[in-house]
C-alpha cells in the first residue's frame, strides 16, 4: 500500500507480473476502467484506473506490482565436504580444500541455506572437472548461482604479514600487544585467506632490553615476521636535599 490513491503491491515469483487482473473493491455503483484485463507490470511500473462515481464525478488512482513479496533470502552460510570446512573466495565464491580421504569425484556437499530455500545440484557432485555451480532458489522462487571449487589440500604457499600490528614501539618491560594484526595465506592456485592473531603461531619477541626485534609469524609450513622498536624508558634527574654539611647528590630515575 502506498497513499490514499497510488497502490503499491508487493508480490514474489509465483506471482506473473507480465499479466496481472487487480481485483478492486469500490462502492456498488461505482465502475473502473480497465476492469479484468491483464496488465503487463513488468513493462509498465505504475498503471492508471478511474472510478466512476453514481453521481459522475472521477477519480483516479495509480497502481504498482513489483518484486519483493515473501522470503528472497538466497544466501549461503557455509560449505563443507566430509570435515572440511569451505572458505568464501567472494560473495558467490567458495573454495573447500579437502584431504585425500575425500572422493572428490563422487561426494556430497554440506551447504548451509535459509530455511524454506532449495539448492541444486543436490547429493552427490563430482568436482574433478572443475567448480561447480549451484543455484539457491528462495522460498518465494529468487534464484540465485553460486560457484563452489573443491581441490586437495596441498599446504599455503607463502605468507605475508598484510596489516602489522597497531602497536610498534615499545618501552623496555611493556607487554606484547598484537592488537590490529592481520596476516594473509596465498595458496598455490591463487587465492587467499586472511588469518586474524589467535589463528597463527606467533612467537613473542623479547621485551626485556633496548633495540630491534622479530616478530616470527608460523602458520603450517610457512612462515613471515615483522619489526618492532624497543626503548629504554626516559629518565629525569632529581635532586635530594641533606642537612647542612653533607652534599646533595643527583639521581637518575625513570619516568
Amino acid at each position: 500500500m502506498g497513499t490514499d490513491t497510488d497502490w503499491v503491491v508487493k508480490v514474489d515469483l509465483t506471482v506473473e507480473r507480465d499479466k496481472v487482473i487487480p481485483e478492486f473493491v469500490i462502492s456498488p455503483d461505482a465502475t473502473i476502467s480497465q476492469k479484468d484485463v491483464p496488465i503487463d507490470f513488468t513493462a509498465i511500473s505504475v498503471f492508471p484506473y478511474v472510478v466512476t462515481a453514481e453521481d459522475g464525478t472521477t477519480r483516479e488512482y495509480t497502481v504498482s506490482v513489483v518484486l519483493g513479496g515473501g522470503d528472497t533470502d538466497t544466501s549461503i552460510s557455509s560449505v563443507r565436504l566430509a570435515s572440511y570446512e569451505g572458505v568464501a573466495g567472494s560473495t558467490t565464491n567458495f573454495v573447500v580444500r579437502v584431504g585425500t580421504d575425500v572422493p572428490l569425484e563422487k561426494v556430497t556437499p554440506v551447504i548451509g541455506i535459509p530455511a524454506g530455500a532449495s539448492i541444486t545440484p543436490s547429493g552427490y557432485v563430482d568436482f574433478t572437472g572443475g567448480p561447480v555451480t549451484f543455484t539457491v532458489t528462495s522460498k518465494s522462487g529468487l534464484p540465485k548461482d553460486y560457484i563452489i571449487s573443491a581441490v586437495y589440500y596441498d599446504g599455503l604457499a607463502s605468507l605475508e604479514v598484510t596489516t602489522p600490528a597497531e602497536k610498534l614501539d615499545y618501552i623496555v618491560g611493556e607487554a606484547f600487544d598484537t592488537n590490529g594484526l592481520e596476516v594473509t595465506g596465498h595458496w598455490p592456485d591463487g587465492s587467499t585467506v586472511t588469518y586474524e592473531p589467535a589463528e597463527v603461531e606467533i612467537t613473542p619477541p623479547s621485551l626485556s632490553s633496548a633495540g630491534t626485534e622479530t616478530v616470527v609469524i608460523t602458520k603450517e609450513n610457512q612462515t613471515t615476521s615483522y619489526t618492532i622498536n624497543v626503548a629504554l624508558a626516559e629518565t629525569q634527574n632529581i635532586t635530594i636535599g641533606f642537612p647542612n654539611g653533607f652534599e646533595p647528590e643527583i639521581f637518575n630515575l625513570p619516568t
